[in-house]
């Protein structure tokens, strides 16, 4: 085995970047055990996107951005349109993410309930995209509405309401 160690200026790099010894990010671990997190819009209107719920979460806090980001066991919550409750959900993990879009990914045993309870949506994992206002489920998706239930299928795109439910190619369609 060897170690090489120096004592000069040091710098990390990476594919087009360089990071010198300060410029770091800085970055908190979190361990919690049940807590909770409201997640907003990035929009000027600043509505809620998200209410969640979890048992126990690995979370990571960064202190530049001022964000959490990270993975949350045990999580239940409710999807907000127009900062209105749509739907609720359940999942065996979450995680929470801002890069580029705020989106919210569920994992294990996923339920979306509409607040009307007209609608259910069931699968192995489930994207809520706030921005683009998009339920994009995957893996033995499951529909059950007052026409019947559809299913099983490998992904379906929804409202957050589950209004309109539909294959991704068919989803931005009249």
């Amino acid at each position: 085995m060897a170690i090489c160690l120096g004592c000069g200026k040091h710098s990390v790099s990476g594919p087009g970047k360089s990071v010198e010894p300060g410029d770091e990010p800085k970055v908190r671990e979190v361990l919690t055990n049940s807590a909770s997190l409201t997640r907003r819009s990035e929009k000027a209107s600043r509505e809620r996107a998200y209410d969640i719920h979890w048992k126990t979460s690995d979370l990571t806090f960064d202190e530049k951005t001022k964000n959490y980001f990270g993975t949350m066991v045990g999580v239940s919550g409710t999807i907000f349109e127009k900062d209105k409750p749509a739907a609720t959900f359940t999942s065996e993990e979450g995680e929470a993410d801002k890069s580029g879009t705020s989106k919210l990914t569920l994992r294990g045993h996923v339920r979306v309930i509409s607040t009307d309870g007209q609608s259910e949506l069931t699968c192995d994992k489930v994207v809520w995209l706030v921005d683009e206002k998009t339920i994009k489920a995957s893996s033995l998706v499951k529909v059950r509405g007052r026409n019947g239930i559809v299913g099983p299928m490998d992904d379906l795109w929804a409202t957050p309401d589950l209004k309109r439910v539909a294959t991704p190619d068919m989803f931005g369609k009249p």
